[in-house]
């Protein structure tokens, strides 16, 4: 179950702000982790990351910055675990919000048949024992004896002659009971809750926590049924026929494009009106009960966008290449040492997220955008937990269009990165363009926005899918560019006439690095090749995706030896051809 995690950071704003994105980088690489299940990193990679990125302000120092980092981790030890081995240091939280907890101490040893059986016993003696076995001690006399009888007057209660004697009457005291003192505090999820703070108060602050301890119980309780975060009484809901649930399938196939809950019951499907008193109920009632259909419907909303597509209706994008294709080809975005993309930014002091990319070959052909460790904090939230899309909407303001596209959730190997931008690359801009994606008033709501140049025109790099050959054409764009990324003749000219490299080749990452350097590349002594990674990179991304990251750890592997990276400092590196 999705649910938004409030923490109170502590330290000062610098250390506190170190934290929350340090925590919103773990969480977000454990997507589909158990919510107590731990995440774990080492120091020196938080320090990599964050020294690459511009997220956090730190100093030059290496040293300085690595300790600042720790000691806003260490001062919000309420969510950080710190451990230490091998000489380095690890910090580890859960997506809760919580240090990970030993899973040998959470184990309820109360109520055991062991605890129970010998709780208050005591270790047997020997008199003890010969008594289980049989070897009786000798029967106390006073059980072999009867008893001699005895002669017992009773007086007769009803004799003229006896009178009952009446007690005398005693003084009745009774002992007033204390009066129940409320508690102060409570204890929920590990943390102390002071109960006499204002109700919102504590809300706000223990909401979460509240709300895992309340699932938890309605969640044993048979006689509730949950859609995402929220809980009704089975026997409430009503039943929708094979009939009805075929009429709402119909018609979002017939619309083309995944609906709302509130669109599906508007359009009278349901028979339900917003201004009906049982509203909520029936809202739940059909997404539980398409929740249940998944032969037929599938989810593709968020918590507060609840949209539904049919199994039928085409995915948002259509991509050159398949959608599993594209996945593998960004598995690289899985590993944070070589995912380095784009970072965010916030804008004014909404904390509204800026996402700013530069537009590569692969992406404008494939109208995808990848969705690194940094893009991943303004991305929405799956609501259920085997949901693998999630509709996004796009505003396009420069030219006054709106977009539907697809999140599209990587699992295991696979990267994540969004669906159904080609038609906004194709309009309005060209491989090389710069653009922002700007988050928007819900989780699922997005802005493109791009600054508009003078008109410019340039021979660019294109492609003849009938003549499957490269050419250069004269292309006009009003769009920023990157000019290290524009595919011009000047830069590339060596690709036109050719054909694209066969599948077997763009598999093989080395051929693909091979072929960049024969076509940018300097020559140098012994026939050596040298170019520099920033130059290697916008070829590189016309076959498949890569990150500079990536590309060095190329460079640098055993496997290939061919390579080598003469400059760090400069990201020269050279191939010795063969």
């Amino acid at each position: 179950m999705a649910q938004a995690t409030e923490i109170q950071w502590a330290g000062t704003v610098e250390e506190q702000q170190i934290a929350w994105t340090v925590f919103e980088l773990l969480t977000a690489r454990a997507r589909f982790y158990s919510e107590d299940a731990p995440i774990r990193q080492r120091l020196t990679n938080l320090q990599e990351y964050l020294t690459s990125t511009s997220q956090v302000a730190l100093p030059g120092d290496a040293n300085m910055a690595r300790e600042l980092i720790s000691s806003s981790l260490a001062t919000n030890h309420h969510v950080f675990g710190r451990e230490e081995a091998d000489g380095d240091i690890t910090f580890s939280t859960t997506k809760a919000g919580l240090p990970p907890v030993d899973p040998a101490s959470k184990v309820d040893k109360a109520h055991t048949y062991k605890s129970r059986l010998f709780t208050g016993s005591r270790v047997p003696t020997e008199e003890d024992l010969q008594a289980v076995r049989g070897i009786g001690r000798d029967i106390p006399e006073i059980i072999m004896v009867m008893p001699e009888p005895t002669n017992v007057i009773f007086p007769d209660v009803y004799s003229d002659e006896v009178e009952p004697e009446i007690a005398a009457e005693a003084e009745l005291f009774v002992e007033e009971e204390p009066e129940p003192t409320q508690a102060s505090s409570v204890l929920v999820g590990g943390v102390e809750v002071d109960l006499t703070q204002d109700p919102a108060a504590i809300l706000a602050q223990h909401g979460p926590a509240f709300q895992r301890v309340l699932s938890n119980f309605l969640e044993e309780d048979f006689r509730f049924v949950r859609f995402g975060n929220e809980y009704y009484l089975e026997d409430r809901l009503e039943r929708l026929s094979k009939g009805q649930l075929k009429e709402i399938k119909e018609y979002i196939e017939e619309r083309g494009e995944p609906l709302s809950d509130e669109e599906i019951l508007s359009d009278g499907l349901v028979n339900r009106r917003l201004g009906d008193a049982d509203y909520s109920l029936q809202r739940f009632t059909l997404n539980f009960r398409l929740q249940r259909e998944k032969k037929d419907f599938r989810f593709v909303g968020t918590a507060a966008d609840r949209l539904w597509a049919t199994s039928q209706l085409p995915p948002i994008g259509q991509t050159v290449r398949k959608a599993t294709e594209v996945a593998q080809d960004y598995r690289y975005l899985t590993d944070p040492e070589l995912a380095d993309q784009d970072p965010t930014t916030t804008l004014g002091g909404a904390g509204t997220l800026v996402l700013r990319h530069v537009l590569t070959w692969y992406e404008s052909e494939n109208g995808v955008l990848p969705v690194g460790p940094s893009a991943q904090l303004m991305m929405p939230q799956p609501l259920m937990e085997d949901q693998t899309v999630v509709v996004l909407r796009l505003q396009d303001p420069m030219n006054y269009a709106t977009y539907l596209a697809e999140l599209r959730l990587g699992l295991g190997n696979r990267g994540t990165y969004i669906a159904g931008l080609e038609e906004f690359y194709q309009s309005a801009l060209v491989p090389g363009a710069t653009f922002s994606l700007i988050q928007g008033t819900t989780s699922n709501e997005f802005t493109l926005e791009y600054e508009r140049q003078p008109q410019t025109e340039s021979r660019l790099l294109q492609y003849d899918s009938r003549k499957e050959r490269w050419y250069f054409g004269p292309v006009v764009y009003e769009c920023p560019i990157d000019p290290g990324y524009l595919l011009t003749e000047e830069k590339v000219g060596g690709l036109n006439g050719k054909k694209r490299v066969s599948e077997a080749d763009r598999k093989r990452v080395d051929r693909l690095l091979q072929s960049a350097f024969e076509l940018v590349g300097e020559p140098g002594e012994g026939g050596t090749l040298t170019a520099l990674i920033d130059d290697l990179l916008p070829v590189l991304n016309i076959e498949r995706p890569f990150s500079s990251r990536y590309v060095r750890s190329l460079i640098q592997s055993a496997q290939s030896p061919q390579f080598t990276l003469e400059d760090e400092a400069l990201g020269l590196a050279s191939y010795a051809g063969s």
